[in-house]
């Protein structure tokens, strides 16, 4: 729940910033003639140097899915398809079909590692992958 409210919050801040360069710029170009305002830049003499942690100093975040284990993966090879998608769904997985028959179908290029991708041949799994 609070990666949700991370993200969230991420997003607003995006958003807000976004909205205030557009604003800057729009107000930029206002004078017509290309010319810029004449405010004066805000006195930042109480501001400090912040140093920011390294990049190795910064643990990712835990993945919010679950990632299937290449030996379950493995195991819904020659299960049917709908076998498969239910022992997936059993497991907290979703799955999406990306071939039928050798016949590519139409996905996203996103990778989720809560969800598997199924190659089916012949009604029966030959190829299942994570993402």
């Amino acid at each position: 729940m609070m990666a949700g409210a991370d993200l969230s919050r991420a997003a607003r801040v995006a958003a807000a910033v976004t909205a205030g360069l557009a604003i800057a710029a729009c107000s930029a170009g206002a004078g017509g003639s290309g010319s810029t305002s004449s405010t004066p830049a805000p006195d930042d003499s109480g501001v400090t140097s912040t140093t920011l942690p390294s990049a190795s100093a910064v643990e990712p975040p835990p993945s919010a899915f679950p990632t299937p284990e290449a030996s379950f993966l493995a195991s819904l090879e020659g299960m049917s398809q709908s076998a498969a998608q239910q022992v997936a769904a059993a497991a907290g997985f979703t799955t999406r079909i990306v071939s039928v028959d050798g016949v590519g179908r139409p996905v996203t290029m996103d990778y989720r590692s809560d969800r598997i991708n199924l190659e089916i041949v012949g009604g029966k799994v030959t190829k299942a992958t994570a993402g």
